[in-house]
């Protein structure tokens, strides 16, 4: 018997998105203690899957996974839902590490990034996202 088809969840959640385990469970912790849906992935692969079933508005996404790159995994989300606002994550400050200045990422940070300031540009890149514009003009 095969499983039934995962059905993408409704209002606004965030895909964070890093290798290491305690920095995402921090990421999502401190989402959710501001009010913020988040789901949280340990490899391209699993965001690729929680992508499909959480539709995210925002996707948090560490530069270097453990099975290929997060510019990589950002496009393949903004391929599938354009609507996507990426917000690219590194722990690399040092020149000739920074992410493609072509691509077209919503905030480039740089951890550790303090919760406050993360709180903020996931608030702001949460209001950018389509979905919340449109529920805005309603």
């Amino acid at each position: 018997m095969n499983a039934p088809e995962p059905t993408p969840d409704s209002g606004q959640v965030v895909l964070v998105v890093d290798d290491n385990y305690p920095i995402r469970e921090s990421l999502c912790r401190i989402l959710t203690s501001a009010g913020i849906r988040s789901v949280g992935a340990s490899s391209y692969q699993e965001a690729v899957n929680l992508q499909s079933v959480h539709l995210p508005a925002v996707a948090v996404i560490d530069h270097r996974l453990p099975d290929g790159s997060g510019t990589e995994l950002a496009r393949a989300i903004k391929e599938r839902n354009p609507e996507t606002v990426v917000i690219i994550l590194t722990g690399f400050a040092a020149p000739g590490t920074t992410v493609d200045p072509d691509e077209q990422f919503y905030a480039y940070l740089i951890k550790p990034v303090r919760s406050t300031e993360f709180v903020q540009i996931v608030r702001d890149a949460l209001a950018e996202s389509p979905g919340a514009r449109q529920t805005n003009s309603e």
